[in-house]
């Protein structure tokens, strides 16, 4: 159970950290370009941070029982995550149609944060 938790707080801690970055990106980009382009450019890492805190959510609900119901609980909810973050980017350029370049720079961004992210943390 102590590991549960544990992987919680790293998770939570890492989806912070990808969120603070993808925000100073955004400020970044607002001020080469307009805030039109940044609310895109945070609109597309948005996303795939919304996702990733699904799939977190989902896999790690619980204890799981053997190996294979974690394996199922892991793959459930990478689908998860991929369905939330393409139903989000549909909706993110819907509504910034002529900027939809910047959604998927903060798309990238955000998954570059996130690498960056998980890679600072020590292993123990």
């Amino acid at each position: 159970m102590q590991a549960l938790v544990e992987k919680r707080l790293l998770t939570k801690a890492v989806w912070w950290r990808g969120l603070a970055a993808q925000g100073a990106g955004a400020l970044l980009v607002a001020l080469v370009f307009d805030m039109a382009a940044a609310a895109a450019f945070f609109s597309g890492g948005f996303a795939l941070l919304s996702g990733g805190a699904v799939s977190a959510l989902y896999a790690l609900r619980a204890v799981a029982p053997s190996g294979s119901a974690a394996m199922y609980a892991v793959v459930l909810g990478t689908v998860l995550k991929w369905m939330v973050v393409a139903a989000l980017l549909v909706l993110a350029m819907v509504v910034a149609m002529p900027r939809v370049f910047p959604v998927f720079a903060g798309l990238l961004f955000a998954q570059v944060a996130l690498v960056v992210a998980m890679m600072t943390f020590k292993r123990q």
